[in-house]
């Protein structure tokens, strides 16, 4: 039986829980004082980068076996926490579209130094996701494609990218969430069984020194009808065993609606530690982070976590945490630049001759902010809610779908000719029957200045789709 206080530590240890604020919590200096496995930012954490900086830099240094894992959904596109002095590369989607493993490879470098630089040694990224179901509803560009091929390729660069910054990456969603029409945030998706294509990434990445892992809370029928994260067949006999990953694998968050609707949030994380997770995702909720620690400390004291498996999960935590990069060279201003990038990633669908749209190159004035962006003349466009008059234009805007820009030649016809997806293809699908077809994969700044270009300024569009979209 393992002592009380070492119980505690260890089970503090395979936690990684999200916080509120901008400072450190009291509550959240005594679980890191408890040896706390690591705390994950969002943007409620975040105010500028010197405060982030500092933010870390106190974690860390409360820390009894420092560095402490810190981590951050930073993907890129519309996924991202830190915004402001950050760069906002697009979505994987984008690079799928260019299909250049070297920039994959480098713009995740340039991600990881920004982060370093704020004392972040942990990225939940890349998405290895192949997205083959169009009707999915929380991957979708967040995947690079529905290429299992170019998934890997694009996979293993942005792995290689982050180590070089100094960042560990965290490939998700094993054993792949690309084929669900539901979100695990909100409902379990239930699939009939795991499949190659989805597990060819995860090799990839694996390849290229992936060190650790996240788990999807999805269903696969053939297995058994718990979520893969609670599932010791999805995550001993065929990660551990079969495909025989030896370094730390992480839930997804153990919050969401598809394992917290099911379970105790205590139950549900001795469940995963006992299925071959390594550490338990808890974001938000400070009296279930403390449940769940409790819960932890009493299933290792009593023996229902095994002394051996507990130990193992704690040698691997060691060993990632000592395999996480050493100082790196400080950020410049070389590289490729999230506006190039999104240029690049411009994707034409159909429509010769339709873009740029006729009279309106170069008229029409725009100012970015955030993951958003304006015409300053007539009207905003995308929080409009009423056609409006391009200037200078015989064309119409609407913009009553969120990130679908729609264009028709003439006041009054019932003609419509184009279409423009901020979101990527798959929202284009209602508006297959139009002459002109065009998309980037986000609603970034870089992304939309890149659209604006196209649409009014004649920029070529480089991109090739990357998924099987239809005619």
């Amino acid at each position: 039986m393992i002592e009380d206080g070492s119980a505690r530590r260890l089970a503090a240890g395979m936690m990684m829980v999200g916080f509120e604020g901008t400072e450190v919590p009291r509550t959240l200096a005594e679980r890191i004082a408890e040896g706390l496995g690591g705390v994950i930012y969002f943007s409620r954490n975040v105010r500028d980068r010197e405060q982030v900086r500092r933010l870390s830099e106190r974690l860390h240094a409360l820390s009894p076996d420092p560095p402490l894992f810190i981590a951050v959904d930073q993907e890129g596109g519309d996924v991202v926490r830190l915004e402001d002095g950050f760069s906002t590369f697009p979505a994987a989607m984008a690079f799928g579209a260019i299909g250049d493993e070297s920039l994959a490879e480098a713009c995740a470098m340039a991600m990881a130094r920004e982060l370093r630089s704020v004392g972040i040694n942990m990225n939940l990224a890349p998405v290895l996701d192949v997205n083959t179901n169009p009707d999915n509803p929380v991957i979708g560009a967040r995947s690079y494609s529905d290429d299992p091929r170019l998934v890997a390729r694009m996979g293993a660069a942005a792995v290689r990218g982050y180590g070089r910054g100094g960042v560990l990456a965290v490939a998700k969603h094993f054993p792949g969430h690309g084929g669900t029409n539901l979100d695990s945030h909100e409902i379990l998706p239930v699939v009939p069984r795991v499949r190659d294509i989805d597990l060819d990434p995860f090799r990839r990445g694996m390849s290229a020194g992936l060190g650790a892992i996240m788990t999807a809370h999805v269903a696969f029928s053939s297995f058994s009808d718990l979520p893969a994260t609670l599932s010791p067949e999805i995550l001993t006999g065929l990660l551990r065993e079969e495909m025989g990953f030896q370094g730390m694998i992480l839930t997804d968050c153990m919050e969401m609606s598809a394992v917290g609707g099911r379970l105790r949030s205590g139950e549900g994380a001795v469940r995963a530690i006992a299925a071959g997770a390594d550490m338990v995702l808890f974001s938000h909720t400070l009296s279930v982070q403390r449940r769940v620690l409790d819960a932890l400390t009493d299933a290792i004291q009593k023996g229902r976590l095994p002394r051996e498996r507990v130990f193992q999960s704690a040698a691997r935590i060691r060993a990632l945490r000592k395999a996480i990069p050493g100082e790196v060279a400080p950020i410049s201003g070389e590289g490729p630049s999230p506006r190039e990038v999104a240029t690049r990633a411009v994707t034409q669908i159909r429509g010769e001759g339709l873009f740029p749209l006729p009279g309106a190159t170069g008229r029409i004035p725009r100012r970015e902010r955030g993951k958003g962006w304006e015409v300053t003349a007539p009207t905003e466009a995308i929080a409009g809610r009423v056609a409006t008059w391009c200037p200078g234009a015989r064309v119409v805007l609407s913009t009553g779908e969120r990130g679908i820009l729609l264009f028709r030649r003439g006041a009054g016809t019932a003609y419509e000719s184009a279409a423009f997806s901020l979101r990527g293809p798959y929202a284009l699908r209602p508006h297959a029957h139009r002459a002109g077809l065009a998309c980037t994969y986000d609603s970034s700044g870089p992304s939309v200045s890149a659209a604006m270009d196209f649409l009014f300024r004649g920029a070529v569009a480089p991109g090739r789709l990357p998924v099987e979209w239809g005619s």
